[in-house]
């Protein structure tokens, strides 16, 4: 049976990294998609009812093509803002078709403005609106389904390796 891994947490706080490197570590073959590209690429932080249901739609389509196509793990990243969000992803994905692990990634407000303007240093990132990232910070810190991380004082290798020992 098929692992999927649910990855969230707000913009920048190093989401993908932590995919890329936990796909690399896995054993047998992972499928990794980033639904952050689908939704704050566009309009960031600006998500309304068809764009949830466009990156819900589109992550759970991935997730099941890629069970279906024998994959042992999926990951799936992006920022998710409620708790009926994972729920209605895990089950239009299917409740049956594998084992779900959901994980927010999350830092202190001081570590996360330290991660972001990393960001705007190293990848010429235009200027970031750290009021609208703290939001979404509040928010999934408030959710209740995933796992939280904190990821404050951790590399992504050590964020990685806390989350391969946690799906065992």
């Amino acid at each position: 049976m098929a692992r999927l891994i649910l990855i969230t947490g707000p913009p920048g706080i190093g989401k993908t990294s932590v995919a890329q490197t936990l796909a690399a570590n896995l054993p047998g073959v992972a499928a990794r998609l980033c639904g952050d590209t689908f939704i704050l690429a566009v309009t960031p932080f600006k998500i309304n009812d068809d764009r949830r249901l466009f990156l819900r739609e589109n992550l759970a389509s991935f997730a099941r093509h890629a069970i279906d196509h024998g994959y042992d793990h999926v990951i799936l990243e992006c920022v998710i803002p409620s708790d009926d969000f994972i729920a209605d992803l895990i089950e239009d994905i299917g409740p049956g078709r594998g084992r779900f692990a959901v994980f927010s990634l999350l830092a202190s407000k001081q570590a996360y403005e330290t991660r972001l303007s990393d960001k705007l240093r190293h990848h010429d990132a235009s200027a970031v609106d750290f009021g609208e990232c703290h939001l979404w910070r509040e928010r999934i810190e408030a959710l209740r389904t995933p796992t939280p991380i904190d990821t404050s004082n951790q590399t992504v290798e050590v964020t990685t390796a806390d989350i391969l020992n946690r799906i065992g």
